[in-house]
């Protein structure tokens, strides 16, 4: 599979990742993040140390003010220094094809672990800790097995693929994709390697970009399946999670590769709500809301590394609007003509693993992505 490109603007062909200049005026965006994460058991935050939902999104907010003052571009611009073109300024159309262009528009949001992408990872979660029973009847783990302190395998497969760019001006265009991911988790402790879970997605992305400014319009589908081994073990029953859904997200370039974005969600079709243990408790699935903020440091002249960070701030209807953090931090670097990133994640929040929606987790995690 050809390498994703980044779209440069200037009048000439966007460049390879590889070969482009870090903090080069107009570039247009990252490519995708393909994860993978690790962490030492024992770092799993009990329910006593978890971090409530409104100290972790406070200290977001810090991190976020700490970033932005910190981040390319700006530091030049408050000091009178010279400006340059904030990531996702178009200046001129790109010169290619426009079936399969190999250039994204709008990036996917690095925080998001909902987004497709290729990854390999291991996290300590304490997912199982609380006693289950938020989604379907209470379950339970053999005596034997304690999984307040569960160390997991994660496989993520995924891809986020431009097909056709029907609008290129000098200021930017306009490009159809196509998504498609599934994330499985695995309880790596255990001799059997129990599956716990696999959430899959399929998404029809239409991008968009002029000068500063850049969106995604997606339609798509979710659907989640418990894991075979853990319901032969727990007693754990599988509920329908899956939605067809319709979600928006507008981005702003303040400098180069810094960027924050904002959207929501609306759900066309939840058979989520339609589950008779959910309707007992209310449960709606119509709407969500997102915010996130990205920005990456130019590494010293020569080098193949540069730092990173990434959050990502998510509410839904479907867990009655509670918090959702996630934040990513590291190095991007570059290796036989391929871009990885190295980041230290951090969860806070109701689980991403659709199965267990309604279930708060938190964890700490080391992620390696890689573009392929």
């Amino acid at each position: 599979m050809s390498r994703i490109q980044r779209i440069r603007p200037g009048g000439s062909r966007p460049r390879a990742l590889s070969a482009e200049p870090r903090g080069a005026p107009g570039r247009q965006g990252r490519s995708s993040a393909c994860g993978a994460v690790a962490t030492l058991r024992g770092t799993v935050l009990s329910p006593r140390s978890r971090p409530r939902p409104g100290a972790a999104l406070s200290a977001a907010i810090g991190i976020f003010a700490a970033a932005l003052l910190l981040s390319p571009g700006i530091g030049a611009a408050q000091t009178g220094g010279a400006s340059t073109p904030a990531r996702g300024e178009a200046t001129a159309a790109p010169r290619e094809s426009r079936l399969f262009p190999g250039a994204h528009y709008f990036p996917s949001p690095v925080a998001d672990l909902r987004e497709p992408r290729m990854a390999g990872a291991v996290i300590g979660t304490d997912l199982f800790e609380a006693p289950s029973g938020r989604e379907r009847p209470r379950f339970s783990f053999p005596s034997h097995d304690d999984p307040s302190r569960d160390v997991q395998g994660v496989v993520v497969l995924g891809t986020n693929l431009p097909v056709w760019r029907p609008i290129g001006t000098s200021y930017g265009g306009v490009q159809i994709g196509f998504q498609v991911g599934v994330n499985a988790r695995f309880r790596i402790e255990r001799p059997s390697r129990d599956k716990v879970g696999t959430d899959w997605i399929v998404a029809l992305p239409l991008e968009a970009a002029h000068g500063r400014w850049s969106g995604r319009l997606r339609l798509l589908h979710r659907s989640s399946h418990l894991g075979d081994e853990l319901a032969e073990t727990t007693g754990a029953e599988r509920i329908e999670y899956s939605h067809e859904a319709v979600d928006a997200l507008v981005a702003f370039g303040l400098a180069p590769d810094t960027r924050v974005y904002a959207g929501g969600t609306y759900v066309l079709r939840s058979i989520t709500t339609y589950e008779p243990w959910l309707i007992e408790r209310g449960v709606r699935d119509v709407a969500s809301i997102q915010a996130g903020f990205e920005a990456e440091w130019p590494g010293l002249s020569g080098a193949r590394a540069a730092p990173l960070l990434a959050l990502d701030w998510q509410r839904a209807q479907r867990t009655e609007w509670d918090d959702e953090l996630s934040a990513a931090a590291g190095v991007r670097l570059k290796a036989s003509g391929r871009e990885f990133r190295l980041l230290l994640r951090f969860f806070n929040g109701p689980s991403t693993l659709g199965e267990f929606f309604l279930t708060p987790e938190s964890f700490w995690g080391l992620e390696l992505t890689a573009d392929i």
